[in-house]
């Protein structure tokens, strides 16, 4: 008799979608820092942690400040959206030693570039899907799939 956690597989979920972001994230962080001349990444261990960091920041913070901005957003038609992703970028600069941005503004054209990656790399993500299986394996049902799609 299998038994079924509802709420390990939830939090097993997330897990799985917060490493999925993380992982695109340090990609898409790479590849502006490449990009822009004013922003800098020393290490592989910086770009890790700044991924690490930015990622935290948006599932964390963002939804945060986006809420108390709201007014602006709607008058701005979500432009602002811009601003707090550059904040928020900055704000990682500021956090993470090695990861350099010469000022507001690199972090502004550097959170646009981002932001234009990030859509590319999350349409391309919709056509993955993860199957988490948590439990014990049954392999005796053929039914069950234990592999990614």
């Amino acid at each position: 008799m299998k038994s079924y956690n509802p709420s390990a597989q939830k939090i097993s979920e997330s897990i799985a979608r917060f490493i999925v972001k993380l992982i695109l994230n340090a990609l898409i962080l790479f590849i502006v820092a490449k990009i822009m001349p004013n922003m800098e990444i020393k290490t592989f261990g910086v770009l890790a942690a700044s991924a690490f960091v930015i990622t935290a920041l948006n599932v964390f913070v963002k939804p945060v400040l986006i809420f108390c901005t709201l007014p602006i957003n709607v008058l701005t038609l979500g432009l602002f959206i811009l601003i707090i992703n550059a904040l928020l970028m900055y704000l990682t600069s500021k956090i993470v030693d090695g990861f350099y941005i010469k000022d507001f503004m690199s972090a502004f054209w550097g959170a646009l570039v981002f932001s234009v990656f990030s859509v590319i790399f999350s349409v391309n993500k919709k056509n993955v899907r993860v199957n988490i299986n948590v439990g014990r394996r049954n392999d005796d049902n053929p039914n069950t799939k234990h592999y990614l799609e």
